[in-house]
C-alpha cells in the first residue's frame, strides 16, 4: 500500500459535474502517458484545483479516507498547497517529509534539490503543487531556488511525475537557454482549464438547488461562460425562481457584481469579519477570527488587545465570544464565501477566505487596508512570544507579524523581528533562503546604523553557503558602513569573519592580520568574551602551521577567560581543541 502526504490540505469535492472526457485524457497522461510535468492553468475559480483532486482520485486516491487504494500505481502521493507566506525552504521541508529524504541544516538551496530529485527517483512519486502562482510574477518564479526547482523538474531524470495548478503558466519550466520560454511539450503538458459548456452549468445550478426554467438556466449559463466559481455564487445568493433574470447586471462572468451583493447581504457583523479576513495568508482557527472581530485599536476601551499586542500575551476569550465567531463564520461558510477545514496537526477547523473573494474585497476596501493589516498584525503579534520553536511552522506567528509589520511600513519593528527573533532560529535551521529573502527586503528601509549589520547577516548565509566571495564582497560592504559610524564592536566583528575566510582559503598570513585586529580592537574595548574568541582563532592559525606549542599557549589563554566567564560551551570547545 503506497503512502499519501499533505491529505489535511486536499479539499473534497462537493459537487463534479462535466469535464469527464478532459479527466480521463489528463489521467492518461499521468498513468499511460506519464508525462513528467502537468500543468493546469486558468483564471481563479475556474476550477482548477478541484479538477487536480478528482485526478487524484482517478489515479486510486480516496481524500475522504484519505488513504491510497491497492489500484494506485504510485508508491507515494505528495499535496502541497504553495500558498502566500509558505518559504521555499518550507515547501521543500514538506516535500522532504513526503519523500523521506534528509535535508540537514546547512544545505544550500541547489543542495536540497538533489536530494528532493534523489527522493523522486528512488520511487514512483505524484507531487501535487496546488496554487503555484502564489510564487510566480508575470509566469517566473520570484526566486532564483524556485526557477531552479521547477526546472530540476522537468530536466533531471526521475521516475516521477508532478501535477501543477496555477493562474499563470510558469516560465521557469521551460530550457532557460530558450528565449521562448514555452515548456517542451515532450515533457510537460500544458492544459488551460476554462469554464464548463452550457448542459454543464445548468447541471451543476440544478444540482445547487436552483429550481428556474430550463431556458432561465441556459440564459445564465451563457452569460457566465462557465465560470464556476461564479456559478456556485450565484446559486447561493438566487434561492428563487426567476430572481436572476430581474437582476441581469448580475449574471456575468465577473465575480464582482454578484460578490458586491452577497455582501450587502451580510450581516454587519459578518461583513465586518470577512473584511478583516480579507488581507491573511494563512489559514486561521477560530480563536484568531474571534480576535479580529473584536479587535478594536482603542487602549482605554480595549486595553485586553493592547496590552496583548504589547507584550505578547495571547487574549483569552469566553466561551460565548467564540461561539458568537462560529455562527458567523458559519453564515460566511454557507453562502461560499470563505472555506472551511479541519487541521489534523492542530485538531481545530481552520478557515480561509477564497483567493476570489479576497481580491475583491481588497479592491472594494482598498482605504480601509491599513486598518484590517493593522488589526492582523495585532494578533500576530499578540501571539508571537515562542515556547520552544522546534520547527518552521512554530515560526508561523512572527512570519506573519514581521510581513505586516512591513506591510504597515513599520520597518523598525519589521527589522527587529528579522535580526533579532527569526535569525536565531532560520538561520541554526538551516532556512538560509528564507531569512536571506527577508533580510534584502528590509535593507533598503533600515536605519543607516542598522544597514552594516543587515549586510552583514546576509554575509554570513553567504558564508555558511561557501560563497566565499560573494560573502567577502558583503562583510567589506558592512565593514565600509561600521567604520563610518566609528562602531568599533562591529568592525572588529568583521575582521573576525574576514579572517575566517581567509583562514578556509589557506592564506594563514592573511588570516593572522585579520584575526589580530580584532583582537586588539577587543583589548581596547575590554570585551573579554570577543579577546578569548581571537585567541582560539591564532590558536586555530597556529595548529594549521603545525606550531603545537604556540597553540596550545593561544587555546589555554582562550580557555582562562571562559573559565573566569563561566562559558561553559566555549570551555567544551577549548578542551576538545588542547586534545587535538
Amino acid at each position: 500500500m503506497g503512502r499519501l502526504f499533505g491529505a489535511e490540505q486536499i479539499r473534497e469535492v462537493p459537487l463534479w459535474v462535466g469535464r469527464d472526457r478532459l479527466l480521463d485524457d489528463l489521467r492518461d497522461e499521468l498513468l499511460v502517458r506519464r508525462r513528467k510535468v502537468l500543468v493546469l492553468v486558468g483564471q481563479g475559480g475556474i476550477g482548477k484545483t478541484s479538477l487536480a483532486v478528482k485526478l487524484l482520485e482517478a489515479c486510486g486516491v480516496e481524500v475522504r479516507t484519505q488513504r491510497l487504494t491497492s489500484a494506485c500505481s504510485f508508491a507515494r502521493v505528495l499535496y502541497v498547497r504553495v500558498q502566500e507566506g509558505l518559504s521555499f525552504d518550507g515547501v521543500v521541508s514538506e516535500l522532504g517529509r513526503g519523500l523521506e529524504v534528509s535535508l540537514s541544516d546547512g544545505m544550500q538551496p541547489g543542495q536540497m534539490i538533489d536530494a528532493l530529485i534523489g527522493g523522486l527517483q528512488r520511487s514512483h512519486c505524484l507531487v501535487v503543487l496546488d496554487n503555484l502562482e502564489d510564487v510566480l510574477a508575470s509566469g517566473k518564479a520570484l526566486s532564483v531556488e524556485w526557477g531552479q526547482l521547477l526546472w530540476a523538474l522537468v530536466d533531471r531524470s526521475h521516475d516521477s511525475q508532478v501535477m501543477i495548478t496555477s493562474r499563470e503558466v510558469p516560465i521557469d519550466l521551460a530550457d532557460p537557454r530558450d528565449v521562448s520560454g514555452i515548456p517542451s511539450s515532450v515533457s510537460v503538458r500544458l492544459e488551460r482549464v476554462d469554464g464548463i459548456d452550457d448542459d454543464t452549468s445548468v447541471e451543476l445550478l440544478r444540482k445547487l438547488g436552483l429550481r428556474d426554467s430550463e431556458v432561465d438556466l441556459r440564459w445564465v449559463a451563457g452569460r457566465v461562460a462557465g465560470q464556476v466559481q461564479v456559478l456556485t455564487l450565484l446559486a447561493k445568493w438566487a434561492r428563487k425562481p426567476g430572481m436572476l433574470r430581474q437582476r441581469p447586471e448580475l449574471v456575468t462572468a465577473d465575480a464582482k457584481p454578484i460578490l458586491r451583493v452577497q455582501v450587502v447581504k451580510l450581516r454587519e457583523a459578518a461583513r465586518k469579519l470577512l473584511k478583516r479576513m480579507c488581507v491573511l495568508r494563512v489559514g486561521i482557527e477560530l480563536e484568531g477570527l474571534t480576535f479580529l472581530r473584536l479587535y478594536q485599536d482603542d487602549e482605554s476601551e480595549m486595553g485586553r488587545f493592547w496590552m496583548a499586542t504589547e507584550i505578547q500575551i495571547p487574549v483569552e476569550f469566553e466561551i460565548s465570544e467564540i461561539d458568537q465567531t462560529q455562527e458567523l463564520v458559519n453564515e460566511l461558510v454557507n453562502v461560499s464565501l470563505v472555506d472551511e477545514q479541519y487541521d489534523e496537526k492542530s485538531y481545530s477547523d481552520n478557515y480561509r477566505i477564497h483567493r476570489v473573494i479576497a481580491e475583491f474585497m481588497q479592491a472594494e476596501y482598498t482605504l480601509e487596508l491599513p486598518e484590517l493589516i493593522k488589526s492582523v498584525y495585532s494578533f500576530y503579534r499578540s501571539g508571537a512570544e515562542l515556547n520552544e520553536p522546534k520547527k518552521l511552522e512554530d515560526l508561523r506567528p512572527l512570519l506573519e507579524a514581521q510581513h505586516f509589520a512591513f506591510q504597515l511600513r513599520n520597518y523598525s519593528e519589521a527589522w527587529s523581528l528579522v535580526s533579532w527573533e527569526l535569525e536565531k532560529y532560520l538561520s541554526p535551521w538551516g532556512h538560509w533562503t528564507l531569512l536571506q529573502n527577508l533580510l534584502e527586503e528590509i535593507l533598503p528601509y533600515v536605519q543607516d546604523t542598522d544597514k552594516g549589520r543587515c549586510i552583514g547577516l546576509i554575509g554570513i548565509i553567504e558564508r555558511d553557503r561557501g560563497n566565499w566571495d560573494a560573502a567577502e564582497r558583503l562583510f567589506r560592504q558592512s565593514l565600509k558602513l561600521r567604520e563610518e559610524l566609528g562602531d568599533r564592536s562591529g568592525i572588529a566583528s568583521i575582521w573576525g569573519v574576514l579572517g575566517y575566510i581567509e583562514n578556509v582559503r589557506g592564506n594563514w598570513d592573511a588570516a593572522e592580520r585579520l584575526y589580530r585586529q580584532y583582537q586588539k580592537m577587543y583589548e581596547e574595548l575590554g570585551h573579554r568574551s570577543g579577546m578569548a574568541s581571537s585567541w582560539g582563532l591564532l590558536g586555530d592559525i597556529e595548529r594549521n602551521r603545525g606550531n603545537w606549542d604556540a597553540a596550545e599557549l593561544l587555546f589555554r589563554q582562550c580557555l582562562q577567560i571562559e573559565e573566569e566567564l563561566g562559558d561553559r560551551s566555549g570551555m567544551a570547545t577549548s578542551w576538545g581543541q588542547l586534545g587535538d
